[in-house]
C-alpha cells in the first residue's frame, strides 16, 4: 500500500476500495494520493482488453454529514461546469462498482492529471536553482487561469464527454460562482498538446470545488476569482508559494488604480523582476484591484492575454529562454524534479 503517512481510516478506505474493485477486472486501484479534512483521494485505472484506457482519481468522503454534503455539492458544481477544459472533469465509467458499493454521496470520480500541483512546480523550480520562469510561460499559465474563470462564469454543462476552451458567451449573463479556495494546491498541471495553446506549456486545471458558492453579484464573484489568480501569478513570478500583498497605486489607461500587486513592481530602491514583461505586470495588478469599479471584465483580460501571446513569440523577446523548445524542456525538468 502506497501511503505517505499511516492512518487507520485511510488504510481501511484503501482496503475497502480494493474489495469493491476486485469484482471487476476493468478497474485497478493504484495508490493513495492525499487526504483532507473531509476525505481522501486515490489513483485508479480503467482498463479495456487488459490495456489501460484512462487514469482516474476517486475521491472518497469521510462518513459524516459535512463530508457527504461537500462531495454532493462538488459533484453538482462539476456537472454544471462540465466541458470546460481548464476545470477538472467528472468521469462516468460504465460498470463502476462504486455505484453498488457506496451511496453516491460518498464518492466522486474525476480525470487524473499527471504532473502534480502548481505549488510543487514552484517549489521544484526554486529547488532546481531556476531564477525565474520565462514570460511566455507566464502568459500561457495566465491564460489557463483566466479561461478557468470563464468556465465558472459561463458554465458549459456538456453531457457528451467533449471539452472546449472557455470564453465569455455573448448575450448570456455572467454567472456568480466563486471558487473560494483557489490556491497553488488546487491548480494541477495536466499535459501538453501537439498544437495550440498548450504546445510548449502544459495545461493548468482548477480542482476542488468543495467551498464554491454563489456570490451576491457577478462582479463580486469575478473579483474573488481574479484576486486568487493574481496571487498565483505573483507566486509564479517570485517562485515562492506565498507572496505578500503590497498596496500601491499605478496608472493604467488614464486611470489611477489601487492594487495589491506592489510586490512585483519596481520601487525607487529596487527592481526585483527586471526581466518581467510590463504589460503582463499591469494585467496581473488589475486582477488584484481594490475598487469593484476597476475589476476588469473577463472578456477584456482574455483579449489582452491572447493578443500578447499572439504578438510576442520567442523572437520578440530576443532571449533563448523564451523559445518554445527551451520552455517545453524547462517545464519537463521542473515537473520531474518536483515528483
Amino acid at each position: 500500500m502506497d501511503l505517505s503517512f499511516q492512518d487507520d481510516e485511510i488504510q481501511q478506505t484503501y482496503q475497502d476500495l480494493l474489495d469493491y474493485f476486485s469484482s471487476n477486472s476493468s478497474f485497478r486501484l493504484r495508490k493513495f494520493i492525499g487526504a483532507g479534512a473531509n476525505g481522501s483521494a486515490f489513483r485508479m485505472q480503467y482498463l479495456r482488453n487488459r490495456a489501460v484506457e484512462r487514469e482516474l482519481v476517486v475521491k472518497i468522503a469521510n462518513d459524516n454529514q459535512r463530508a457527504r454534503q461537500d462531495i454532493v455539492k462538488e459533484r453538482d458544481i462539476l456537472m454544471r461546469l462540465r466541458g470546460a477544459v481548464h476545470i477538472v472533469q467528472p468521469i462516468d465509467i460504465p460498470g463502476n462498482p462504486l455505484y453498488e458499493a457506496l451511496p453516491d454521496d460518498r464518492w466522486l470520480v474525476m480525470e487524473w492529471l499527471p504532473n502534480g500541483e502548481l505549488g510543487n512546480f514552484i517549489i521544484g523550480a526554486r529547488m532546481s536553482g531556476i531564477d525565474h520562469l520565462p514570460n511566455r510561460l507566464l502568459w500561457r499559465f495566465f491564460l489557463c487561469l483566466v479561461r478557468a474563470c470563464c468556465g465558472m462564469a459561463w458554465p458549459m454543462g456538456r453531457t457528451d464527454g467533449s471539452v472546449a476552451f472557455e470564453a465569455p458567451v455573448q448575450g448570456v449573463p455572467e454567472g456568480r460562482l466563486a471558487h473560494n479556495d483557489i490556491h497553488n494546491g488546487n491548480i494541477v498541471i495536466g499535459d501538453w498538446s501537439t498544437t495550440g495553446e498548450h504546445s510548449f506549456a502544459p495545461i493548468l486545471k482548477l480542482i476542488d470545488f468543495g467551498n464554491a458558492a454563489e456570490m451576491q453579484s457577478a462582479t463580486v464573484a469575478r473579483k474573488k476569482n481574479l484576486n486568487s489568480i493574481g496571487d498565483i501569478m505573483m507566486s509564479l513570478i517570485a517562485l515562492h508559494t506565498d507572496v505578500d500583498w503590497v498596496t500601491f497605486k499605478f496608472q493604467y489607461q488614464g486611470m489611477t488604480i489601487t492594487s495589491s500587486a506592489g510586490a512585483i513592481y519596481p520601487s525607487e530602491e529596487d527592481d526585483p523582476y527586471p526581466w518581467l514583461d510590463d504589460e503582463l505586470t499591469d494585467l496581473i495588478a488589475l486582477c488584484l484591484v481594490h475598487d469593484n469599479n476597476h475589476v476588469p471584465t473577463l472578456n477584456f483580460l482574455l483579449g489582452k492575454i491572447r493578443n500578447n501571446i499572439g504578438s510576442k513569440d520567442g523572437a520578440w523577446y530576443r532571449v533563448s529562454e523564451e523559445q518554445n523548445d527551451y520552455i517545453r524542456q524547462l517545464c519537463r525538468d521542473i515537473i520531474l524534479s518536483a515528483q
